[in-house]
């Protein structure tokens, strides 16, 4: 898996209990997994000015045709607003019908767990119960 070193942006790791979110992304073809990460490039370049963002990582499994993200944020609020924005609206639009049911997992951690790693959100998103859409 090819993983991207976690970027600190904005509140960076001084965030007392950020909102962690973190998700698997799986697609149907190696050309729609290029497509997602052609996306993710773009939507990184977003992150760098996303209010209430303390940070964020990738990581690119190729054979698999998976996207893996995770960020940490200062609260579910900025997330949200970041969700909403028309650039991250506009990818999902464009990834869904090529994506398999992707898995996102979200909870609430202490500044000295961030940030997260890569074997923690791999066992927390293989323990989650269900794909969401």
């Amino acid at each position: 898996m090819l993983t991207l070193r976690w970027t600190t942006t904005g509140s960076g790791l001084s965030v007392a209990e950020p909102t962690i979110l973190a998700g698997r992304l799986p697609f149907r073809s190696t050309w729609q997994f290029l497509h997602a990460v052609w996306w993710a490039r773009r939507i990184r370049h977003e992150l760098a000015n996303a209010g209430g963002l303390a940070g964020h990582s990738l990581a690119l499994d190729i054979r698999g045709r998976c996207v893996w993200t995770v960020s940490a944020w200062r609260s579910r609020t900025s997330l949200n607003r970041f969700d909403h924005s028309p650039l991250h609206q506009r990818a999902k639009t464009a990834l869904r019908p090529g994506m398999l049911p992707s898995t996102f997992v979200m909870w609430t951690a202490t500044a000295g767990e961030n940030p997260v790693s890569w074997d923690e959100i791999r066992a927390r998103i293989a323990g989650s119960a269900q794909p969401a859409d």
